[in-house]
Protein backbone atom coordinates (compact mmCIF):
# COMPACT_ATOMS: atom_id res chain seq x y z
CA UNK A 1 0.00 0.00 0.00
CA UNK A 2 1.15 3.28 -0.92
CA UNK A 3 1.64 5.88 1.55
CA UNK A 4 -0.73 8.12 -0.44
CA UNK A 5 -3.46 5.47 0.18
CA UNK A 6 -2.51 5.22 4.09
CA UNK A 7 -2.68 8.85 4.55
CA UNK A 8 -6.19 9.01 2.70
CA UNK A 9 -7.55 5.79 3.64
CA UNK A 10 -6.13 4.00 7.25
CA UNK A 11 -4.82 7.15 8.95
CA UNK A 12 -8.04 8.98 8.94
CA UNK A 13 -9.70 5.26 9.79
CA UNK A 14 -7.97 5.14 12.78
CA UNK A 15 -8.21 9.33 14.35
CA UNK A 16 -11.79 8.70 13.50
CA UNK A 17 -12.76 5.53 14.49
CA UNK A 18 -10.49 5.82 17.77
CA UNK A 19 -12.62 8.96 18.37
CA UNK A 20 -16.34 7.97 17.68
CA UNK A 21 -14.82 4.58 19.35
CA UNK A 22 -13.53 6.74 22.68
CA UNK A 23 -16.72 9.08 22.58
CA UNK A 24 -19.25 5.57 22.85
CA UNK A 25 -17.36 3.76 25.30
CA UNK A 26 -17.41 7.17 27.41
CA UNK A 27 -21.56 7.12 27.10
CA UNK A 28 -21.45 4.00 28.17
CA UNK A 29 -18.92 4.81 31.21
CA UNK A 30 -20.76 7.77 32.11
CA UNK A 31 -24.21 6.12 31.86
CA UNK A 32 -23.38 3.18 34.13
CA UNK A 33 -21.91 5.78 36.31
CA UNK A 34 -25.00 7.63 36.85
CA UNK A 35 -27.38 4.45 36.38
CA UNK A 36 -28.75 4.80 33.57
CA UNK A 37 -27.89 2.39 31.42
CA UNK A 38 -31.42 1.09 31.01
CA UNK A 39 -33.26 4.23 30.66
CA UNK A 40 -34.75 5.68 27.83
CA UNK A 41 -32.50 8.36 26.99
CA UNK A 42 -30.18 5.81 26.71
CA UNK A 43 -31.67 3.78 24.33
CA UNK A 44 -32.22 6.78 22.00
CA UNK A 45 -28.85 7.73 22.43
CA UNK A 46 -27.54 4.50 21.88
CA UNK A 47 -28.90 5.39 18.07
CA UNK A 48 -28.13 8.76 17.46
CA UNK A 49 -25.04 9.02 18.97
CA UNK A 50 -23.01 7.03 16.29
CA UNK A 51 -25.37 8.56 13.66
CA UNK A 52 -24.23 12.34 14.99
CA UNK A 53 -20.15 11.19 15.18
CA UNK A 54 -20.56 9.46 11.79
CA UNK A 55 -21.90 12.57 10.59
CA UNK A 56 -19.07 15.00 11.97
CA UNK A 57 -16.01 12.27 11.21
CA UNK A 58 -17.34 11.73 7.80
CA UNK A 59 -17.74 15.76 7.08
CA UNK A 60 -14.48 16.62 8.89
CA UNK A 61 -12.72 13.36 6.39
CA UNK A 62 -13.99 15.17 3.02
CA UNK A 63 -12.74 18.64 4.20
CA UNK A 64 -9.46 17.55 5.65
CA UNK A 65 -8.09 14.76 3.58
CA UNK A 66 -10.33 15.25 0.50
CA UNK A 67 -10.43 18.75 -0.58
CA UNK A 68 -13.84 19.08 0.06
CA UNK A 69 -15.30 16.64 -2.28
CA UNK A 70 -16.27 13.25 -1.59
CA UNK A 71 -18.41 10.77 -3.63
CA UNK A 72 -20.91 8.51 -1.90
CA UNK A 73 -18.93 5.77 -1.71
CA UNK A 74 -15.97 7.29 -0.37
CA UNK A 75 -18.21 8.02 2.31
CA UNK A 76 -19.89 5.00 2.59
CA UNK A 77 -16.45 2.50 2.73
CA UNK A 78 -14.69 5.69 5.33
CA UNK A 79 -17.67 5.75 7.52
CA UNK A 80 -17.75 1.44 7.67
CA UNK A 81 -14.04 1.50 8.23
CA UNK A 82 -14.60 4.11 10.98
CA UNK A 83 -16.89 1.92 12.74
CA UNK A 84 -15.26 -0.87 12.17
CA UNK A 85 -12.41 0.58 14.05
CA UNK A 86 -15.05 1.85 16.47
CA UNK A 87 -16.84 -1.37 16.94
CA UNK A 88 -13.02 -2.87 17.94
CA UNK A 89 -12.74 -0.09 20.43
CA UNK A 90 -16.45 -0.79 22.25
CA UNK A 91 -15.89 -4.97 22.09
CA UNK A 92 -12.77 -4.78 23.74
CA UNK A 93 -14.00 -2.19 26.53
CA UNK A 94 -17.61 -4.67 26.65
CA UNK A 95 -15.02 -7.60 27.06
CA UNK A 96 -13.50 -5.64 30.50
CA UNK A 97 -16.14 -4.22 31.77
CA UNK A 98 -18.05 -7.70 31.38
CA UNK A 99 -15.44 -9.50 33.12
CA UNK A 100 -13.46 -7.45 35.50
CA UNK A 101 -15.68 -4.12 35.91
CA UNK A 102 -19.12 -5.95 36.49
CA UNK A 103 -19.29 -9.37 36.12
CA UNK A 104 -22.69 -9.36 37.47
CA UNK A 105 -24.42 -6.66 34.59
CA UNK A 106 -25.83 -9.68 32.13
CA UNK A 107 -27.68 -10.81 35.34
CA UNK A 108 -29.67 -7.98 35.86
CA UNK A 109 -30.38 -7.32 31.79
CA UNK A 110 -31.44 -10.72 32.00
CA UNK A 111 -33.84 -10.44 35.07
CA UNK A 112 -35.20 -6.85 33.44
CA UNK A 113 -36.05 -8.78 30.23
CA UNK A 114 -37.74 -11.51 32.31
CA UNK A 115 -39.59 -8.54 33.85
CA UNK A 116 -40.58 -6.81 30.71
CA UNK A 117 -42.05 -10.52 29.55
CA UNK A 118 -44.20 -11.03 32.52
CA UNK A 119 -45.53 -7.68 32.31
CA UNK A 120 -46.33 -8.18 28.44
CA UNK A 121 -48.35 -11.41 30.26
CA UNK A 122 -45.93 -14.13 28.57
CA UNK A 123 -46.60 -17.19 30.49
CA UNK A 124 -43.99 -19.21 32.85
CA UNK A 125 -43.14 -21.61 30.28
CA UNK A 126 -43.00 -19.39 27.32
CA UNK A 127 -40.34 -17.32 29.07
CA UNK A 128 -38.41 -20.13 30.49
CA UNK A 129 -38.35 -21.23 27.07
CA UNK A 130 -36.50 -17.99 25.80
CA UNK A 131 -34.42 -17.11 29.00
CA UNK A 132 -33.05 -20.56 27.86
CA UNK A 133 -32.36 -19.59 24.59
CA UNK A 134 -30.37 -16.32 25.88
CA UNK A 135 -28.90 -18.17 27.97
CA UNK A 136 -26.13 -19.20 25.64
CA UNK A 137 -25.54 -15.17 24.81
CA UNK A 138 -24.58 -14.63 28.73
CA UNK A 139 -20.97 -15.35 27.67
CA UNK A 140 -18.53 -12.32 27.82
CA UNK A 141 -16.71 -13.78 24.63
CA UNK A 142 -20.04 -13.78 22.92
CA UNK A 143 -21.25 -10.39 24.07
CA UNK A 144 -17.70 -9.27 23.05
CA UNK A 145 -18.50 -10.61 19.88
CA UNK A 146 -21.80 -8.86 19.21
CA UNK A 147 -20.87 -6.24 20.33
CA UNK A 148 -18.56 -5.53 17.39
CA UNK A 149 -20.53 -7.18 15.43
CA UNK A 150 -23.64 -4.42 15.82
CA UNK A 151 -21.08 -1.60 15.83
CA UNK A 152 -19.93 -2.87 12.66
CA UNK A 153 -22.86 -3.47 10.77
CA UNK A 154 -25.31 -0.32 11.83
CA UNK A 155 -21.94 1.71 11.06
CA UNK A 156 -22.46 0.42 7.81
CA UNK A 157 -26.28 1.54 7.59
CA UNK A 158 -25.81 4.76 9.31
CA UNK A 159 -22.70 5.41 7.02
CA UNK A 160 -24.95 4.69 3.71
CA UNK A 161 -27.17 7.14 5.56
CA UNK A 162 -25.51 9.97 6.04
CA UNK A 163 -23.06 9.74 3.18
CA UNK A 164 -26.22 10.72 1.02
CA UNK A 165 -26.55 14.10 2.58
CA UNK A 166 -22.56 15.01 2.95
CA UNK A 167 -21.30 13.72 -0.62
CA UNK A 168 -19.97 16.53 -2.76
CA UNK A 169 -19.60 15.39 -6.33
CA UNK A 170 -16.73 17.64 -8.16
CA UNK A 171 -18.30 19.84 -10.80
CA UNK A 172 -16.11 17.87 -13.47
CA UNK A 173 -17.52 14.33 -13.82
CA UNK A 174 -14.32 13.40 -15.67
CA UNK A 175 -12.09 15.10 -13.14
CA UNK A 176 -10.95 11.46 -11.76
CA UNK A 177 -10.08 10.03 -14.61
Amino acid sequence: MSNTSYKRTIEPALLYGGIVGGAIVLHSIILYTLDASFSTYSQIMGYLLPIILIAIVLYLFRNEYLGGIMTYSQGLGMGALIMVVAGVISAVYMYIFLNYLDPDFMKVVFQQQEEKMLEKGMDEAMIEQAMEMTSKMRSPVVMTVMSFLGTAIMGVIYSAIVSIFLKKEPKDPFAAV
